[in-house]
């Protein structure tokens, strides 16, 4: 059966990429739960709320499917991808506290239920009971990898609230999308592959698709912020314009205008929504929404490529449409 020409939606094409990995994914889900288990009941009913959300756990499949193909001993694999989703969920609270966000998943954040202080004091505890796990794997490079992760996510967030509502540049872009998302699938990529023991070669190989995986995930998780609607992404649409910050569809508006014109005066005026919807309405322009699909089908085609150096398997066969899974999907 050749992966590239299987036609699912992309809820099937999730399913396939996940059917193989469902008892660790469970596990995963139980090792969730037990990080909720605090004899501290308000402590316990804040991480309940933040760690039963259904996430699609598409960080922990990568790592799971790395090991699988492998297939190797997948206990320290699932320690490592819980410490990691342990890590994203974290930086979720905290994101959701900077921008003033008010749901994630369809729920009240933390911040707003219980306000400002809880969650920065939330997302901490769930950062230090991350590094806690991951410290279990007992291996040297992984816990380096983390600690690097926690860096650049920290970074990422930090060039975010330095650069909002000032010009930026597609190179400010990409280096953000890369410490805020990227970084985490390049991350959990490479510990799986260091995890499974594979030579040098093969552990640069798959950080490469996870990170390619990543930025494709993240341009078109920028991209539905215009072509998608609020019932579909969970806030409204054009948010990221309305935060200060410029993606990959605002880009390609920039390169065909040949300014940021129409951006800046949003930025500068950012109470007057008609600048803002004058601003999204450019962005929806099919020919900007194709043209920033096609970049992200760039370093999807990286991704796959990178998966050179896997035998053939099933796993492989979900390591491939789940390149795929993130080009498509609309949430």
């Amino acid at each position: 059966m050749s992966t590239t020409t299987i036609q699912f939606s992309p809820a099937e094409m999730l399913e396939f990429v996940q059917e193989p990995i469902k008892p660790g994914l469970k596990r995963i889900t139980e090792n969730l739960e037990t990080a909720a288990n605090q004899e501290d009941p308000f402590l316990a009913e804040l991480l309940n709320h933040v760690l039963q959300s259904k996430g699609k756990r598409i960080r922990p499949s990568v790592a799971l499917l790395i090991a699988l193909s492998q297939k190797n001993d997948e206990d320290n694999v699932e320690q490592m991808a819980t410490a990691v989703e342990l890590l994203h969920i974290a930086t979720l609270v905290h994101d959701d506290t900077v921008d003033d966000s008010e749901m994630r998943r369809g729920k009240f954040t933390v911040h707003k239920l219980w306000g400002q202080n809880t969650a920065i004091l939330l997302g901490d505890f769930i950062f230090s009971s991350a590094a806690a796990l991951v410290s279990q794997t007992d291996n040297v490079l992984v816990m380096h990898r983390f600690s690097q992760t926690a860096i650049e996510l920290s970074r990422g967030a930090l060039n975010e609230t330095e650069e909002a509502f000032k010009p930026q540049t597609k190179e400010q872009y990409l280096n953000r999308i890369y410490n805020k998302t990227a970084s985490v699938f390049a991350a959990i990529a490479e510990s799986a592959a260091v995890l499974s023991d594979l030579p040098d070669e093969q552990i640069k190989s798959l950080r490469s698709y996870g990170y390619n995986l990543g930025m494709a995930f993240q341009i078109v998780d920028d991209i539905l912020d215009f072509d998608g609607n609020s019932e579909e992404l969970g806030k409204p649409v054009g948010a990221d314009l309305a935060n200060g910050l410029l993606t990959l569809p605002a880009f390609v508006v920039i390169d065909q205008d040949g300014d940021d014109t129409v951006f800046q005066s949003s930025f500068t005026n950012p109470h007057d929504d008609d600048a803002l919807k004058t601003a999204v309405s450019r962005v929806q322009q099919p020919d900007v929404i194709s043209e920033a699909y096609a970049i992200a089908q760039q370093y999807s085609k990286s991704a796959v490529d990178a998966l050179r150096y896997l035998e053939s398997s099933r796993a492989k066969e979900s390591l491939t449409v789940l390149v795929e899974y993130a080009t498509t999907r609309r949430n």
